[in-house]
């Protein structure tokens, strides 16, 4: 496994850098920190913005690699390789990039971090990355002081697969214990069209989300995770937040539904604000 962990100093990026401790040690970690030079739309009587530029530049790559220095000096025992690197640019753009030119199989990062200027707010950096990128992605929302509960939301077979594909290979250091979720959206009358809904066609959905999520639970025993099946019905957005809320899982993973076009990869409405509204961490699949 190769990681690109993004760090830029704030905290967001040092629990990030802390969280990675609880995957399986991959071959090699890239440490990647960008520089994004602001636009100085002003200058002195002595100092003209080009040289302004310039310093402001040398100054944003000494901390970038003070911070590098930093985390790797933390993560010396943890990695067998570690590669910082500092580029130039869009951090977005740049971490996009660097994972595609460099194939890692994981990118990891805070969900907010601190430019020079101002807070980029989850929706922005991270949020770009986990839209675009073609691997799997992982977001620290807050501290993971463990790895012991993971909640994985499947919205159908497609998901379950991904999921499957992902955790078989064993991903993490522990086997944690896995809730395996799924919503049935038509289950019971929630809104006035769900009237109309027959009963059996009901209690099909029901039984075959069961069936759903009992398949997934006996794939997981097979590879060594105790894992359980959580089956509820109603709009799945909601039920999945609030099963965030009341078992509050060290991480959370779910599966975008991306598709190819301009955007490259976008994520799916459940996926997209789930990942918004859910206050854990969490890991999205590609």
């Amino acid at each position: 496994m190769r990681v690109l962990l993004g760090v830029d100093g704030s905290k967001g990026s040092q629990e990030a850098a802390k969280a990675i401790v609880h995957l399986s040690p991959p071959e090699e970690v890239i440490l990647l920190n960008v520089v994004k030079v602001p636009n100085l739309a002003y200058q002195s009587a002595w100092l003209r913005i080009k040289d302004l530029s310039i310093i402001v530049e040398e100054e944003m790559r000494k901390e970038g690699e003070a911070v590098l220095e930093g985390i790797a000096a933390e993560l010396s025992s943890y990695a067998k390789s570690i590669t910082p690197q500092i580029e130039n640019g869009d951090p977005g753009e740049v971490i996009l990039n660097v994972a595609g030119a460099a194939k890692v199989t994981l990118i990891v990062l805070g969900a907010r971090g601190l430019n020079r200027l101002s807070e980029m707010v989850f929706g922005s950096v991270s949020h770009r990355v986990m839209s675009h990128a073609i691997c799997p992605t992982l977001i620290v929302k807050s501290p993971i002081q463990r790895m012991s509960s993971v909640l994985v939301p499947i919205e159908g077979a497609e998901d379950a697969h991904r999921a499957m594909d992902f955790l078989a290979k064993k991903p993490f250091r522990e086997f944690p214990h896995i809730t395996v979720l799924h919503a049935v959206p038509f289950a019971q009358p929630h809104w006035l069209e769900g009237a109309l809904i027959p009963e059996g066609y009901r209690n099909e959905l029901m039984v075959a989300g069961e069936a759903l999520n009992s398949q997934i639970v006996a794939g997981l025993a097979s590879l060594g995770y105790e894992a359980v099946s959580l089956l509820l019905d109603g709009p799945p957005v909601e039920l999945i937040v609030k099963a965030v809320r009341e078992r509050q899982p060290d991480l959370m993973i779910v599966g975008s539904h991306g598709r190819k076009g301009l955007s490259r990869f976008v994520l799916g409405s459940v996926a997209h604000a789930v990942v918004h509204r859910a206050s854990c961490s969490m890991m999205v699949l590609r």
